[in-house]
């Protein structure tokens, strides 16, 4: 049976669906969103340290003797910028993925929402469709019940005047 109130109560499911598929994605984009954060905290360290190495690496650079050390020096700092190179790119990686998630979250919210419509509307469908039939019960009922007064105010016209000729209905 496929009736208006089956319909609804199966659309309720499927929208109840839809809106754990949102909430999952909503939830996907918070771990983005906290990746991003520190992956961003990360690089905020790196560039400190960068900075805090090159006045200590310029101040040793003049008491340093060797021209060893300075190429230590040197090399130190230029890692330490490929490090910070490197989380760049990966702060760029995690913000690109907390957009995708972002999207991602903001098309099943609206897709949850749709359903969510589109359940209302059909729980709204069943409850005028059940009215309807409990309407027409009614009017069938009155009309039967009033028919059935008609049926016995007739013949009872009909004996009150069989009676007053002195006949017998039958």
């Amino acid at each position: 049976m496929n009736s208006p109130s089956h319909r609804a109560q199966r659309l309720r499911r499927i929208a109840a669906v839809g809106d754990l598929l949102a909430k999952v994605s909503e939830g996907e984009w918070a771990e983005r969103q906290a990746e991003l954060r520190a992956t961003e905290q990360k690089l905020k360290v790196i560039v400190e340290y960068q900075a805090d190495y090159s006045v200590m690496a310029a101040r040793k650079a003049e008491s340093i003797p060797s021209v060893g050390s300075l190429m230590l020096y040197r090399n130190f700092s230029d890692w330490l910028g490929g490090v910070g190179e490197e989380q760049e790119r990966q702060v760029a990686q995690a913000q690109l993925m907390a957009d995708v998630a972002a999207e991602e979250m903001t098309k099943r919210r609206s897709f949850a929402k749709s359903l969510e419509h589109v359940a209302s509307s059909a729980k709204l469908a069943a409850r005028r469709d059940h009215d309807r039939r409990e309407q027409s019960g009614l009017d069938d009922l009155a009309t039967s019940g009033r028919r059935s007064r008609e049926l016995a105010s007739g013949l009872l016209d009909s004996d009150q005047m069989h009676s007053a000729e002195g006949q017998s209905p039958t």
